[in-house]
């Protein structure tokens, strides 16, 4: 099976060179289903369906390529470029980073470099909506203190005054 699944992977770089980007993603998914244990299969499909601009189908592939090898250099760039066509760029930038972590590439820094200054500010815009939420958190929670203070002072208040009344007098 293994090698049925090389050869389906054979004809689909085959049919990409050709620029039949549908009849790679064929091949590509019959290597997968003789054999859904490569990475390089899932990878070539994700590019392949990168080429016919379907991003999310690309990013699916790439995923489960990097569950199967979490270094594959190639599924995190194919991912980054899917994430990238969808404009998600602090995604995209992430992916890339990574990618030259396992294997630099001069395609990918120049990438970072137009995607990075986006990347940056979604990244600055979510630190701030998180600090704001911790503060609004960290106010409600002082006030549930408060007003559980002010009950139990209520409570012990009028605890007092019932046992104040129920002692006897003594003479």
């Amino acid at each position: 099976k293994q090698d049925e699944a090389m050869s389906m992977r054979s004809l689909g770089m085959q049919a990409m060179g050709d620029g039949d980007n549908e009849g790679a993603i064929k091949h590509f998914t019959a290597g997968i289903l003789l054999d859904n244990s490569k990475t390089v299969l899932f990878v070539k499909r994700g590019t392949a369906y990168l080429r016919l601009k379907k991003p999310n189908a690309a990013i699916r592939d790439c995923r489960k390529a990097l569950l199967l090898n979490p270094d594959s250099a190639a599924a995190y760039k194919t991912l980054g470029k899917a994430q990238k066509l969808l404009g998600l760029w602090d995604e995209a930038c992430h992916s890339f980073e990574e990618a030259q972590k396992i294997d630099f590439d001069e395609d990918i820094l120049d990438l970072l470099k137009d995607i990075k200054p986006k990347a940056t500010k979604i990244r600055e815009y979510k630190l701030a909506v998180e600090r704001k939420q911790k503060e609004k958190e960290i106010k409600e929670r002082i006030k549930r203190v408060k007003k559980a203070k002010k009950k139990q002072e209520k409570a012990r208040k009028a605890q007092d005054r019932k046992s104040t009344r129920l002692t006897p007098v003594t003479q």
